[in-house]
Order: structure tokens, then sequence, then C-alpha cells
């Protein structure tokens, strides 16, 4: 039967990012992180958080840098998972960590989005659908591996940081379209440090926690139901990494897929607000989970509804611009022209298809599986570069790529004010 400490001796003997493609990746999510975390720090949300939690320990740090780094949901996405790593995992690394190299801390964050990933294989949809928040739930899994892993535990001692994280297991999906969503990823990157500090204490945990009756997995898919040596024999077969998404635009990534499709019927036809009569949108069963608000009554709704995302776009309004998604109160309600329809078929699970209809009677249609961002279309070095280049200049970024070739973390870390 496997155990916990299988997983963590498998997590402690890794160093993936000997391995080139994985390495370049891991580069782009700490430069990602050090974007989304900058630009969220200019927000008034971040603002009146950090006046309230003004404490200076590590875990308060975690949670402010947690809370900024998702405030916008530009922050890199993974699918198995259905969340958000790196503003877990780094969060609570440049919270914690002053000792290690780049090279540890690119390694780290792949061990812990592996671990996260694969149980996402196991408990999701089920997890995401019956409420949950993945990127907590699941997230702080991820970052207290990874912290257990720079602080070079033994399998045991991170077994029982595993077991903890998952105790303080937290996150709901009502929230999304509210602050709190972005307060969950930074009480999780809390939990993980509360994890690893639990761990300096002579205090007792279990250690078999992702194995046992009605643990996380147990509970979302029954454990003698699942071929558990064959899922353990999968990691690192392919690298979850690889599956990673880089955002660009401002809200829910499940919008993604919609939202190219309409832009490909726009580049080639005249489709505005004004001359569209219906327009439906398709959808995997279950894939629009995150989409919860047909009528968002805030931007931040707003950033969770399909209508209001794609009434924007029909509005020649740039997916990339943040202002539609800021708005306190919105005055106006996406078209009541907007339907989504669901598919049942397999190979249509992961698309969206936009179809609409013209004044005019004429009928267009667009399927997108890979949108702008996602792993078979993703976004290049330099378009992570021009989301730092928000809010740093060009000599501060050239730094960033030079403290990364030269593996220091003590000049990267300036760049992550907390």
């Amino acid at each position: 039967m496997l155990k916990t400490t299988d997983i963590a001796a498998w997590a402690l003997s890794q160093k993936p990012t000997v391995n080139k493609n994985i390495y370049k990746l891991a580069k782009m999510a700490l430069l990602d992180y050090i974007a989304v975390v900058s630009l969220g720090q200019k927000e008034a949300a971040y603002h009146s958080l950090k006046q309230t939690f003004t404490s200076s320990d590590d875990g308060t740090k975690a949670l402010k840098l947690g809370f900024a780094a998702h405030l916008l949901d530009l922050d890199d996405m993974q699918d198995d998972l259905r969340g958000h790593p790196g503003a877990v995992i780094f969060s609570s690394i440049f919270a914690l960590n002053d000792s290690v190299t780049i090279d540890e801390v690119l390694d780290a964050y792949v061990i812990g989005l592996e671990i996260a990933a694969r149980l996402g294989d196991l408990v999701n949809p089920n997890l995401y659908e019956t409420g949950h928040h993945a990127s907590s739930h699941l997230g702080q899994i991820g970052a207290a591996v990874a912290l257990s892993y720079l602080r070079h535990d033994n399998e045991v001692m991170m077994a029982k940081v595993i077991g903890l994280a998952i105790t303080e297991a937290q996150g709901s999906l009502f929230q999304f379209g509210s602050d709190v969503k972005s307060f969950h990823i930074g009480l999780s990157a809390r939990a993980a440090i509360d994890a690893i500090k639990f761990t300096q204490t002579d205090l007792t945990g279990q250690l078999n926690g992702l194995f046992v009756e009605k643990s996380i997995i147990d509970q979302y898919h029954a454990l003698d139901t699942i071929a558990l040596d064959q899922w353990f024999q999968a990691f690192g077969r392919p690298w979850k990494i690889e599956k990673l998404w880089f955002k660009q635009y401002p809200f829910c990534s499940a919008a993604y897929r919609a939202v190219d499709a309409l832009l490909i019927i726009k580049k080639n036809h005249h489709a505005t607000r004004e001359n569209v009569t219906a327009l439906t949108v398709s959808f995997g069963i279950g894939r629009d989970a995150a989409l919860r608000y047909k009528q968002p009554k805030t931007g931040i709704e707003g950033r969770f509804s399909i209508e209001y995302i794609l009434w924007q776009v029909l509005g020649d309004i740039s997916p990339l611009s943040r202002n539609p998604y800021q708005v306190e109160l919105l005055s106006q309600s996406p078209s009541n022209l907007i339907t989504r329809v669901y598919e049942t078929q397999e190979a249509a699970n992961l698309s969206s298809e936009v179809s609409l209809t013209l004044t005019n009677g004429q009928q267009l249609s667009a399927r997108i599986f890979d949108p702008v961002g996602s792993p078979k279309n993703p976004l290049a070095l330099t378009q992570i570069l021009e989301k730092i280049a928000l809010s740093f200049s060009k000599t501060q970024v050239q730094q960033m790529i030079e403290a990364i070739e030269q593996n220091n973390w003590h000049a990267i870390k300036q760049f992550v004010v907390i």
C-alpha cells in the first residue's frame, strides 16, 4: 500500500530543472510571479489588507504576497490542479527562505506543483464541483512540499508536513467574484509556513495523511477504486509544469477559449453589440463551474461571468484591458442574448465554440481548443517580460534576468517587496 512517505521520498530525490525545458518553464513561472505580485500590490484592495495585517512575521508576509499575486487573476494556472500554483507556492517561498539558490527554488516549485496537480488528477473534478477552491486545498499542499524540499527534510518529516497542510485545507467557490478569493491564496501560503513551523516543535502529527480513510483523496475519489501504483509511477512522466498556463487576460481562464473564438470571428467579420442578435457559447460539462455569474453586479464578479466577458469583447474592448473588471458597481448588465450550451462528447470537453447570428441572418461560428497562454499555444518569454515591464524599468528587468542566470536568490528577492 502506498504511503505518504513514499511520495515524500520521491519528491526529495528529484532535481527536475536539469531538464532544459523544465528549467525554462520554471524560470518563466518565477518571472511571471514577480510580474503579477507587483501588479497586485498597486491595487487599493492590497493596500487595505496591508493596513490591517501589519505583522512582519513570515506567515503574514506570505498571506500578503499570496493575496497580491492572485488579486488580478493574471497568475499562472494548471488544468489538472484546476487552480493557480505559483501564487501559493512562490509566496510561501519568498516569505520564508533566504539561504537558498534560485535553482533550488525552481526545483521546489516544479516538485510542489507536481504533487498538487497529481493529487488533482485524483480529486478533481469532484473537489472543485462540490464547491472547494482547488488552488487553496491543493496549492497549499504543493507549497508545503516545496518548503519542506528547501529545508532538506527527510521523508518522514515531509510526510508530517503534508499531513498538516491537508489539515489546514480551506477556500470555498462561493467567494469567487470577491476579494476573499485572493485571500484564500494568501491564507494557503501562510498555512504552508505554519505546517513547516509546526514540525519544528516536538508535537505529534500523523504521517500518512494522503492514503487513509477519509483523507482528501478518499473523500473525493474512493481509495479502493484507484490504481495507486500506476498513478504514482506517472509522477514526472511528463512533468505537470508542462501543462502550465501563463495568463494575459485578467479574468478566469475558463473563459479563454470562448474569448479567443469570438476574437477569430471578429477578426474576419463585423460583429458588434449592435448587429449580433444571438450568441451561444459551449462548454464541456462542468467546465464553466468557476464562471458562476450570469448577471454580475461588480467588475470582480464579471471576471467569473462568460456573459459579461464576451459582452466586453463584442463592445470592442480588448480582453487585455483590466478596466472592466475593476468597476465597483456595474451600471449595465450583460445582454441576455448570450446563452450557454453544454457538450457531452469527450472530444469537445476541452474546447469552447462561439456561434452567433447577425441582424442580416448570417450565422458565424469558431471553436478553440488551445487559447493564447495555454500549453499548446504558449506565451513567449518576451510576453512574460512585457507583464513585468508594467511595474519595472528595462534596467530592473535585465537585472532580474541576470540574477536568474547567476543563480542569485538574494538579487531576485529584492524585486518582491513585502
